[in-house]
């Protein structure tokens, strides 16, 4: 069965906020530990804020990001994880191997990490995916929405 492209961009977008949650979960060594996210140290921890781009006339420079809201940029160890689990990646839900047995067990527990996440309990709440917030917002309120009224 063919995927189209917008389920592929859905599975790759739930697998990065999959390993998201669980390179926010990983037990580290104390020493490793960052004192938290704070306005002074942020910078190191967002991959790529210092990158030069070529700019039309061929000089390099660093640019500002004025798309956060958007898309939010990478955090390092977001990154580190997302490396880490590629090793082990397999079609999510159409595959016979390990590899596609892994990724499909992480894929299917992602939901109750979400909730687990944000302090909701799965018999009174549930999580679904959506591409981006305007698609979100436009499922919920469709699904409130019953009349043409």
């Amino acid at each position: 069965m063919k995927q189209s492209k917008i389920a592929q961009r859905f599975l790759c977008v739930a697998l990065v906020a999959m390993m998201s949650l669980t390179a926010c979960g990983k037990e580290t060594k104390e020493e490793e530990k960052p004192a938290g996210y704070t306005i002074d140290n942020i910078r190191k921890y967002v991959v790529g804020v210092d990158e030069q781009v070529e700019l039309d006339d061929g000089s390099k420079r660093a640019i500002i990001n004025f798309d956060n809201a958007a898309t939010t940029p990478a955090l390092q160890p977001v990154s580190d994880e997302v490396e880490a689990q590629m090793k082990m990646y397999g079609s999510i839900g159409r595959g016979y191997s390990k590899k596609s047995d892994y990724s499909t067990d992480l894929y299917n527990n992602t939901r109750s990490k979400v909730l687990q996440f944000v302090g909701a309990d799965e018999e009174n709440y549930t999580c679904f995916y959506v591409n981006n917030t305007t698609d979100g917002l436009n499922k919920l309120a469709s699904a409130l929405i019953t009349s043409e009224d």
